[in-house]
């Protein structure tokens, strides 16, 4: 079949058949792709989320669940990487942005033994220091950018698994500026006195830490293990 030659008309209806087959397909046209007439307008990050919900909605529980949210996922992610392609760097951030923020709420829903989950949250991450390393230029896209890593730096440091939030941590210190760095030391700061839990002493002894590099002109003094590995290379 040809879509091209379809009518408006029959194009409707094709899609109604299609969503009568798989449901899921809905949320992915609540989201705008990339290219197309509409110019260089703000999408919805609602929509992607939404994507996200359905993925882990769909899966179920059994042990190859986690793969099935990513399978679904992927979708999402390709959008943002196309976007980025373009070099529409507020919405890639907006796409990556919203995929972290679902997968961190949804996260312990499912075992993740072969951290398919993890893999894109990693994903995730990469593609907003991209965006803020691409994107200097826009308050809106640092801010956002910055805002989403410091989530995922602060929700690792809450389950204990300190490696992923490092990266997160060192793409901060790398990216921000000396104004961002300020900013983020507040909410280090905060963060610092709410911790509570299993990991509470570790977490207090690495926010300092952060906190420490945030506030020193040449962090790389005391470089983290990314740091460490850029240097050595």
């Amino acid at each position: 079949m040809n879509l091209e030659q379809l009518s408006k008309s029959e194009l409707i209806v094709l899609i109604r058949q299609m969503l009568q087959v798989q449901p899921n397909l809905e949320a992915l046209l609540e989201a705008a792709l990339p290219g197309g007439d509409r110019g260089r307008t703000t999408i919805d990050p609602e929509s992607y989320r939404r994507q996200i919900v359905s993925a882990f909605q769909r899966a179920g529980d059994d042990r190859n669940a986690a793969r099935q949210v990513v399978a679904d996922i992927d979708m999402a992610m390709d959008t943002g990487d196309e976007f980025m392609d373009m070099s529409d760097h507020a919405n890639a951030c907006i796409v990556y942005q919203a995929v972290l923020q679902g997968l961190l709420e949804h996260y312990d829903m499912m075992l993740d033994n072969q951290d398919y989950l993890w893999d894109v949250i990693h994903q995730c991450v990469d593609g907003l220091a991209d965006c803020l390393a691409a994107g200097d230029g826009d308050v809106a896209v640092r801010e956002r950018a910055l805002q989403a890593l410091f989530e995922m730096y602060r929700f690792h440091m809450d389950i204990g698994q300190f490696g992923l939030a490092e990266v997160a941590e060192d793409f901060i210190l790398e990216l921000a500026t000396g104004e961002e760095k300020n900013a983020i030391a507040g909410r280090v700061r905060a963060a610092m006195l709410a911790a509570t839990g299993k990991y509470d002493d570790y977490q207090r002894q690495e926010y300092g830490r952060f906190l420490l590099d945030l506030e020193t002109d040449d962090w790389t003094t005391t470089p983290s293990w990314r740091s460490a590995a850029r240097a050595a290379a």
